[in-house]
């Protein structure tokens, strides 16, 4: 086998640390603790300053996949690792004995294992040290260690076992990525049924969903057909009933005109009762009247029927006017048969009954109150009973 420089991988190294019970108070190096493999590569230290416990690593030489394990007297593990460490470097750790570690495993390597152990005792606690490394093994180095084996030749040397292992690593490598792909191949084939099952349940909802869509249209459709279908018939129903309210008309007593129901749903009339809109109107028909004063809240003349009540009209007529005149005496006539309660005119009370202005059926003359609209000269007012 020609000489060459081999890189050795290490079996997995665990520190553990676990049962401390209490501090040391000096600290102490750890006597024996330097391993020394490979022509004493590597020196690991175990101490305890200020109630807390390092390791510290130093080395010779470059060497790379350094492992620590350090066991304590109930098992518990303790790990430290470090890629590299250069000649003369110094690494150190602090080890937490209170730590709840869990075991851990590296992975097996196909190089010769390199194992030394190292106890120590600080105070109440007992270190296990377990170093493993790489270290870059020079050729008289090798050949070295060839010449103290005196069963060389019936032995496989550390190089052909370190080769050997790497072939079987290579393949295990090459196994391991075959596994890999064709995991992978089964996800992408699994991923792959997954989107199309996926696009099929999209389309399905799609399609579902533009169903009910067009349902939900045709429906709206229909509904807003039926409403304007049913708007249309309530509009000529209320316009017939209308045209037919029209029509029909009311007799009033006294040999006044008809009033007809359009003419009584006056909504200038809200408020009169219903004897004293018919009245209203076929009065101002009678006479040709076409302005008026109906009700008003709160014009109480303290008879019961004044404006408040909803039975009092005043007819707008011309001041001193004939037509005036003329209604005021056709009321005096027809009082009983029209409802009429009492009149007023020109400053004048017209009841029948004794009242507070004078004897009952009379035209009796009232205090001035001091305005034409006041006096009554420009209105005929009248009072209904109902």
């Amino acid at each position: 086998m020609s000489k060459t420089k081999l890189t050795r991988r290490i079996l997995t190294g665990l520190v553990l640390l676990v049962g401390a019970s209490g501090a040391v108070t000096v600290a102490n190096e750890v006597n024996n603790a330097a391993v020394n493999v490979n022509k004493k590569d590597v020196k690991a230290s175990v101490y305890e300053k200020n109630g807390h416990y390092y390791v510290k690593l130093t080395t010779a030489k470059n060497v790379t996949n350094v492992v620590v394990r350090i066991t304590t007297e109930d098992r518990k593990e303790y790990v430290v690792k470090k890629e590299a460490i250069k000649a003369g470097e110094v690494v150190e750790y602090e080890i937490d004995i209170n730590a709840d570690v869990p075991t851990r495993k590296l992975p097996h390597t196909a190089v010769k294992r390199e194992t030394v152990k190292s106890v120590v005792t600080l105070g109440k606690h007992t270190f296990n040290a377990v170093v493993s490394y790489d270290v870059e093994v020079a050729d008289s180095q090798e050949q070295a260690a060839k010449l103290v084996d005196k069963n060389t030749e019936k032995k496989t040397t550390l190089d052909q076992l370190a080769e050997k292992r790497e072939v079987t690593a290579e393949q295990k490598a090459k196994e391991e990525a075959k596994k890999a792909a064709e995991t992978k191949a089964a996800a992408d084939a699994k991923a792959k049924e997954a989107e199309a099952k996926k696009a099929i349940e999209t389309k399905a909802a799609a399609d579902a969903k533009l169903k009910e869509e067009a349902e939900a249209k045709k429906a709206a459709e229909l509904k807003a057909k039926q409403e304007a279908e049913a708007k249309a018939k309530a509009a000529k129903e209320a316009e017939a009933k209308k045209e037919t309210e029209e029509k029909q008309t009311t007799t009033v007593a006294g040999g006044l005109p008809e009033v007809t129901a359009a003419e009584l749903a006056d909504p200038a009339m809200n408020g009169l009762t219903p004897h004293t809109k018919k009245m209203k109107v076929a009065l101002a028909k009678k006479f040709g009247i076409t302005s008026f004063s109906l009700f008003r809240a709160g014009d109480d003349d303290g008879t019961g029927h004044g404006h408040n009540s909803g039975m009092a009209v005043d007819f707008m007529v011309p001041v001193n006017s004939a037509q005036g005149d003329q209604l005021a005496e056709y009321l005096t006539k027809h009082m009983d048969e029209l409802g009429v309660y009492y009149i007023i005119w020109k400053q004048r009370f017209y009841m029948p009954q004794q009242n507070i202005y004078g004897p009952a059926n009379t035209w009796n003359l009232m205090s001035n109150r001091g305005g034409v609209t006041a006096n009554h000269y420009d209105h005929v007012h009248v009072s209904f009973k109902k």
